[in-house]
C-alpha cells in the first residue's frame, strides 16, 4: 500500500457516501475520540501499591502503566522493578522472563476489552446482528481510546484458545446463527466465522491507529468503521 493511500478518503469520500442512500450514510458520526480506558484491575488482588506477598500483580498493574504510555517496547522488567521498588531480580521469581510478564500485561488489557465488548452487548436491545454491531464498535473505540494498550495485545498470547474477547465474539455470532438458521449452529462454524469478524475488525483497528490510516480525521475514521463493521456482519453466513 503505497503512503499517500491515506489521502483517498477525505471529506469529499465520506460526504459523496453520506448522501446516497445506503445504511451507513444515515447515522451521525462521533466528533471526539472516546475516553481512554481507566486501569481498573478487577482480576488482580492489587490495584494500588505494593504490599508484601503481592509483588507479581503489583508489576502487572505498573506492566498496564508502562503500556498506555509507551507501548509493548515500555514494558520491561527494569523499569517496572524500578517503580516497584525491588531489584530486576525479583521479578523472576514470579515470571520465567520479560515476555511472560509482556503476555500477562496483554491478558489484563483483553480482560478490559472483554468487559467493554460486554457491556456494549448487554446495553444494546433488539436483533443479535444489532448485538455484534455494538460489539464492533465497542471494539474500534477501544483500540481508537487507547492506541498503545491495543498495540500491546499482539503480544504474544493465544486469545483462540483462551482469550475472553474471542469467546465474548464467539458467544454473539452463536446467536446470529440462531437466528438465520431458526436453530443452534455447529460451535465450530460460530467460532470460525468469529475470526472472519474479529481478524477483518481488528485489521482495520491496526490501520486506523497505527497503520497507513492512521493520520485520517475522526469523522472518516468512524465512517470506515460503521462502513467495515456493517459489511462484515452482514457477510456472516452459516446456511
Amino acid at each position: 500500500m503505497h503512503s499517500s493511500c491515506p489521502h483517498a478518503f477525505g471529506r469529499a469520500g465520506v460526504n459523496a457516501v453520506n448522501n446516497g442512500s445506503g445504511r451507513e450514510g444515515s447515522r451521525q458520526h462521533p466528533r471526539t475520540a472516546p475516553a481512554p480506558a481507566q486501569l481498573h484491575l478487577d482480576s488482580l488482588t492489587v490495584t494500588t501499591g505494593y504490599h508484601h506477598g503481592r509483588l507479581r500483580d503489583e508489576m502487572i498493574r505498573i506492566g498496564l502503566e508502562l503500556a498506555a504510555e509507551g507501548g509493548s517496547d515500555a514494558v520491561g522488567i527494569r523499569e517496572i522493578t524500578r517503580r516497584a521498588g525491588v531489584s530486576p531480580a525479583a521479578a523472576y521469581r514470579h515470571f520465567r522472563d520479560q515476555q511472560e510478564l509482556r503476555e500477562k500485561v496483554a491478558r489484563e488489557i483483553d480482560r478490559m476489552l472483554s468487559r467493554d465488548l460486554e457491556a456494549a452487548v448487554s446495553s444494546t436491545h433488539g436483533t443479535a446482528r444489532d448485538k455484534l454491531l455494538a460489539a464492533g464498535n465497542a471494539y474500534f473505540d477501544f483500540a481508537f481510546a487507547n492506541p498503545q494498550l491495543f498495540a500491546h495485545l499482539n503480544n504474544g498470547f493465544s486469545p483462540a484458545q483462551d482469550g475472553s474477547v474471542f469467546d465474548a465474539f464467539v458467544e454473539v455470532v452463536h446467536a446470529l446463527g440462531v437466528e438465520q438458521l431458526g436453530h443452534a449452529p455447529a460451535l465450530e462454524r460460530s467460532r470460525e466465522l468469529s475470526v472472519a469478524l474479529w481478524s477483518a475488525g481488528h485489521g482495520f483497528c491496526v490501520l486506523v491507529t497505527t497503520g497507513a490510516l492512521k493520520d485520517l480525521d475522526d469523522e472518516t475514521k468512524y465512517h470506515l468503521r460503521e462502513v467495515t463493521i456493517t459489511n462484515v456482519v452482514n457477510g456472516l453466513d452459516f446456511t
